[in-house]
């Protein structure tokens, strides 16, 4: 076994955490997961993790990708987005459960009107408030 010691442990880390300013896509497939924060005291975790890590980066970047990027919301240790390949290691599913084109072709035309929560309220119908996931 090599020699493990906190030195290469530490080359390790930074190797694979602390690199080179490059594009959105290219650092989230690096870091594969970056925890994702609201609360913006003194900012969002997810603009403080990209900010040194991607090029030109600004607040909020990372969250106007994302119906572009291949990446998940997702519960690893914290809250945060994930890239698919970590994804679907975290949730294996069988083909079957995929979408088919035409809900594919659904949810971005919902998400292209910015109608996700509009359409979750028409199919899943309750009292305001009943749910965690309803939004104003």
């Amino acid at each position: 076994m090599p020699d493990t010691t906190l030195e290469r442990l530490r080359r390790f880390a930074l190797a694979r955490s602390l690199f080179a300013p490059t594009s959105l896509r290219r650092a989230l497939d690096k870091l594969g997961f970056v925890q994702a924060d609201p609360i913006r005291a003194p900012a969002r975790a997810q603009d403080l993790c990209l900010r040194l890590r991607v090029k030109v980066y600004r607040a909020g970047d990372l969250e106007r990708a994302y119906p572009k990027l291949a990446i998940e919301e997702d519960f690893f240790v914290n809250y945060g987005f994930i890239t698919r390949s970590y994804y679907d290691l975290m949730h294996p599913r069988p083909a079957s459960d995929r979408w088919d084109a035409k809900t594919r072709r659904r949810a971005r035309e919902l998400i292209a009107r910015g109608a996700v929560f509009a359409a979750i309220d028409a199919d899943c119908p309750g009292p305001p408030g009943s749910r965690p996931d309803r939004h104003p």
